[in-house]
């Protein structure tokens, strides 16, 4: 059943997000990237292509900025990218 923040209006589900903790689905609806930042809102700009996305020693994917040890931190490489995105000098300049 879909979360519904006001009755009647089905929550935003952009196309990029998929999966997630009940928070993550919660600040998209809202219009945010997952963690709770604003979206830079450029088209191709991931965090998959960004500085700050690293590997835990365990293989979890995670922003350097907010990162903790559970899964609401968690993100995905194709995920739109926060306005605290910086090109990953491994994906070139942008």
């Amino acid at each position: 059943m879909a979360e519904r923040l006001i009755e009647g209006l089905e929550p935003l589900r952009p196309e990029w997000f998929q999966g997630g903790t009940r928070s993550q689905k919660g600040n998209v609806a809202r219009g945010l990237h997952p963690l709770g930042s604003p979206l830079l809102g450029i088209p191709g700009h991931t965090c998959g292509s960004c500085v700050h996305a690293g590997k835990t020693a365990r293989g979890h994917k995670k922003c350097r900025i907010n990162h903790t040890h559970g899964a609401a931190t968690d993100i995905r490489w194709k995920w739109a990218a926060c306005m605290h995105y910086e090109r990953s000098v491994a994906h070139g300049q942008g």
